[in-house]
């Protein structure tokens, strides 16, 4: 069963929602790309899903819970402490990343609103050019727009 709701007012700029995922059966759950960042904590720990260039298979097995925070596509700038690029088509268990590391699923829009203001803001134009390219404008179209 998934259930998603607003984030907390000081990180709603950059974050789209909040999620959890409870598997009720052995299944694999495709996760569409949707220019999105993920922070997840699954049965592997707390990681960084994303952004997707295409499906990507999730196994599930009964009880397996997953709780997220998505981020607006093109804000999640280097909140990572990497490049995004270097985030895509990539699960990356957060201890590699160094950043914080200490959070978890109950304190992790606090946590994040701290982090979110010690970081640059990302490119304002990002959402408007994921928004063309999600209407199924092509790039140079998005680019003679914008």
């Amino acid at each position: 069963m998934y259930r998603e709701w607003a984030p907390d007012p000081a990180i709603a700029g950059r974050v789209t929602c909040v999620w959890t995922s409870v598997a009720t059966s052995a299944a694999t759950q495709l996760v569409v790309p949707d220019g999105c960042v993920d922070l997840v904590w699954g049965p592997g720990g707390p990681h960084v899903a994303g952004p997707d260039t295409g499906p990507m298979p999730v196994r599930m097995r009964p009880g397996d819970r997953y709780t997220g925070i998505r981020f607006r596509p093109g804000a999640v700038g280097e909140v990572f402490g990497v490049p995004v690029e270097a985030l895509r088509d990539a699960r990356v268990p957060l201890e590699e990343l160094g950043v914080l590391a200490d959070l978890t699923p109950h304190t992790m829009q606090e946590a994040l609103a701290v982090r979110l203001g010690e970081v640059p803001e990302p490119d304002p134009a990002a959402p408007a050019i994921a928004e063309a390219l999600r209407a199924g404008r092509s790039v140079a179209q998005a680019a003679r727009e914008l």
